[in-house]
C-alpha cells in the first residue's frame, strides 16, 4: 500500500506558518499596549508628584509665579496623559484585530488538521483491512499448497 500522503499538506504548512505569525503579531502588539500602559502610569505618577509638591508648598507658602509654573506643568502632564490614553485605545483596538485574526487562523489551522487527522485514521483502518486480507490470503494459500500436496501423498 502506499505511503499516507495529505493532499491539503501544503494548504496545513501554510495554515500554521500564517498561524504562527499571527501569534507573533499578536505577542508584538500586546507588548506595545503593555509599554502605553507603563507611559502613562509614568505620567500619573509624575502629575501625583506634582500634586504633593503643590501642597506641600502652599502650607509653606510659595509666591503666585511659582504656583503657576506647577498648574501650568500639571496642565501639560494631563494633556500628555489625555495624547497617550487615546493611543492606547488604537494600540488597544490593534492588538484585538490581531487577537481576532490569530483565532482565525488558530480556527483554520485545527480543522485541516483534524482532517488530516481523520484521513490518516481512514488510511490506517484500509492499511489494516488491507494487511488482514493479505494474511488471510496467505493462510488460504498455505492451505491449499497443504493441501494439494497432502493429497498426492495419502
Amino acid at each position: 500500500m502506499k505511503k499516507f500522503k495529505f493532499s491539503l499538506e501544503t494548504v496545513l504548512n501554510y495554515k500554521e506558518q500564517n498561524e504562527n505569525n499571527l501569534r507573533a503579531e499578536h505577542a508584538a502588539a500586546l507588548q506595545q499596549v503593555i509599554r502605553q500602559e507603563e507611559v502613562i502610569e509614568e505620567l500619573r505618577q509624575k502629575a501625583r508628584q506634582t500634586r504633593e509638591e503643590i501642597n506641600e508648598k502652599r502650607s509653606g507658602g510659595f509666591n503666585v509665579l511659582q504656583m503657576q509654573t506647577f498648574e501650568r506643568y500639571l496642565n501639560y502632564l494631563k494633556g500628555e496623559i489625555k495624547k497617550e490614553l487615546r493611543t492606547l485605545d488604537i494600540l488597544k483596538r490593534k492588538e484585538e484585530e490581531r487577537r481576532a485574526a490569530l483565532i482565525e487562523a488558530r480556527t483554520e489551522t485545527k480543522s485541516i488538521g483534524k482532517l488530516k487527522e481523520k484521513r490518516l485514521s481512514e488510511y490506517k483502518k484500509l492499511e489494516a483491512k488491507q494487511e488482514e486480507l493479505n494474511i488471510e490470503e496467505f493462510i488460504s494459500r498455505k492451505e491449499s499448497l497443504a493441501g494439494s500436496t497432502g493429497s498426492t501423498h495419502g
